[in-house]
């Protein structure tokens, strides 16, 4: 039976850790589960929202004026290089036991923010490496017509942090197949803290932030040079922040910390 609840504050369910409350909030852990709560959302005649992770995701002040849903289906399991995982799996947390179980290949996402189900939705990635390189299936469901579907790799339509999720958001992931390469721990293991440290290195920490959504383009070769001598937004954006304190943080400029969003009347909510 489903514990909806109202009123429910979704600040700390983000990263950003701003934003209003859910008139409605259910947390779902199961495909049954998920399929019960839309169906009381449109009983109810109220928008259904999905939650996962909470990266990427700036909830408004004013909050949500329907049922957020939040995915919290965790089940995983492995059979030889094959790993079945639900869309609330933590992606660090599969990839840390993929290297306990010595198997790997996906390594250089360690460190990513969210879920399983988020990574494959946005076709994350990092250093080289990308979901969709390993991921051989997605399960998901319509939100709209009530049907669940396995899909292959091939037709998720990925491409660069996108997949054919994004394109069709009434589908909501429920678990991706993932196709694992023989590997030992120890080198595992180095890789990925290595990884996560270059990360580090690069991104903001200890502040409310979103992660890295910026997009980064792909120039072809023979325009590189020609794009280098042009006036770049990043660094005329920096410019812009060491005078006016507006756009962001000098540190890094492919990140918004909720720092800034207290300039336009956002208040940081704990």
């Amino acid at each position: 039976m489903l514990a909806v609840k109202e009123s429910v504050a979704l600040a700390p369910l983000t990263t950003f850790r701003i934003g209003g409350e859910a008139r409605y909030f259910v947390e779902v852990k199961t495909e049954d589960q998920l399929r019960e709560a839309v169906a009381w959302a449109k009983e109810k005649n109220v928008r259904s929202v999905i939650l996962a992770g909470g990266s990427n995701v700036l909830v408004p002040d004013e909050g949500i004026d329907g049922l957020v849903i939040r995915v919290a289906l965790i089940d995983h399991s492995f059979a030889g290089n094959e790993l079945a995982a639900d869309a609330g799996c933590n992606l660090l947390g599969l990839i840390r036991e993929s290297a306990e179980r010595n198997w790997g290949g996906w390594e250089k996402l360690a460190g990513i923010p969210g879920t399983i189900g988020g990574a494959a939705r946005g076709n994350a990635g990092a250093f080289g490496s990308e979901i969709r390189d390993i991921i051989t299936k997605v399960r998901a469901f319509d939100t709209e017509t009530g049907e669940m579907r396995e899909f292959e790799n091939i037709v998720c339509d990925f491409s660069y942090r996108h997949s054919f999720f994004k394109d069709n958001p009434e589908w909501v992931i429920t678990r991706a197949i993932i196709e694992l390469k023989p590997s030992q721990y120890d080198i595992s293991y180095a890789l990925i803290e290595e990884t996560i440290k270059e990360r580090e290195k690069r991104h903001l920490q200890n502040v409310k932030a979103a992660g890295s959504f910026f997009m980064n383009p792909v120039a072809p070769q023979a325009i590189v040079g020609e794009i280098a001598r042009k006036p770049c937004p990043c660094r005329m954006a920096d410019r812009k922040s060491r005078h006016e304190g507006r756009t962001g943080r000098r540190r890094h400029r492919e990140f918004t910390a909720s720092e800034l969003h207290r300039e336009y009347g956002h208040r940081d909510r704990k």
